[in-house]
């Protein structure tokens, strides 16, 4: 039993989506996982980013630009390294949308070709 529970909370447990994620066979969906991959990775290192400006400058190592420039590129890699493992879910969100958008559109385009040749 969980201590929510022992306290007599009552919490509605998230149900799963409806629709499982579509699979987008083949180097496209690899393509599309890619850049999803990616365009997390950018989101998060312009979190990064964002969260260094709003902390004060340290005397500790001074106010170097060498210090800077490394401070982003470490940035750089954990914002990589999170999106290759998975770390926000923003990759799986984008390849979800976007590969039902694809699979939606090319179902459309063998519909219509099927009735144009039925002409």
């Amino acid at each position: 039993m969980s201590e929510i529970a022992k306290m007599g909370m009552d919490v509605p447990q998230l149900e799963a989506p409806s629709k499982a994620m579509p699979k987008m066979e083949g180097k496209k969906g690899e393509e599309l996982m890619k850049a999803a991959k990616q365009f997390e990775a950018l989101f998060t290192n312009m979190v990064m980013e964002q969260m260094r400006e709003m902390v004060p400058d340290s005397e500790v190592f001074g106010d170097s630009g060498k210090v800077k420039f490394f401070q982003g590129m470490l940035d750089d890699e954990y914002s990589k390294l999170s999106a290759s493992r998975n770390g926000t879910g923003l990759a799986q969100m984008i390849y979800k949308q976007m590969s039902q958008r694809f699979v939606d559109a090319e179902s459309k385009v063998e519909g219509s070709s099927k009735e144009d040749t039925k002409l």
